[in-house]
């Protein structure tokens, strides 16, 4: 691991880790309850079908807009999940009941938007319930967890 900066309390890693985000604008708010029931089924599948999806969670921005946020384990995992049937359907339908808007001249396309990042560096403060991050990472690095993103006090003690 090493330091990003020395202003922040960043870890640099070297990890296949994937961040995928993808944000959802739907034309009512009747529709936000249909779309956590798509994600919890589709998570539920993922985690049935495949072994590389580490966290997953659905995300409110407003009444009408919210994000998918999934942690995969390498790209190859994150790419078997295009192949899962309830993925598809809940994809084609997020296009049917999501708001239009005007893109150009030529017309308008549906307000849904994804991007995938590369995880490159961590703070230290890693608690998210019920998953753990250092755990992950420990494994795909083969390094022992209490090495990964340590806390300020941590580093200080080892260094000496």
């Amino acid at each position: 691991m090493e330091r990003r900066s020395a202003g922040t309390s960043y870890e640099g890693v070297d990890s296949a880790v994937s961040c995928v985000i993808t944000r959802f604008r739907v034309r009512s708010i009747f529709y936000l309850p249909l779309f956590y029931r798509f994600f919890v089924r589709v998570r539920r599948d993922t985690k049935k079908s495949i072994n590389g999806l580490l966290k997953a969670s659905f995300l409110f921005e407003g009444p009408r807009t919210f994000y998918t946020l999934s942690l995969w384990k390498d790209e190859a995992s994150f790419l078997e999940f295009g192949k899962i049937y309830s993925h598809i359907s809940a994809a084609r339908l997020a296009f049917i009941f999501a708001e239009r808007v005007d893109v150009d001249r030529l017309g308008s396309c549906a307000s849904v938007w994804s991007a995938q990042f590369r995880l490159r560096a961590l703070s230290h403060n890693l608690n998210w319930a019920g998953f753990d991050l250092r755990q992950a990472l420990s494994e795909e690095l083969r390094v022992p967890p209490e090495q990964i993103a340590k806390r300020p006090g941590e580093r200080r003690a080892h260094a000496r």
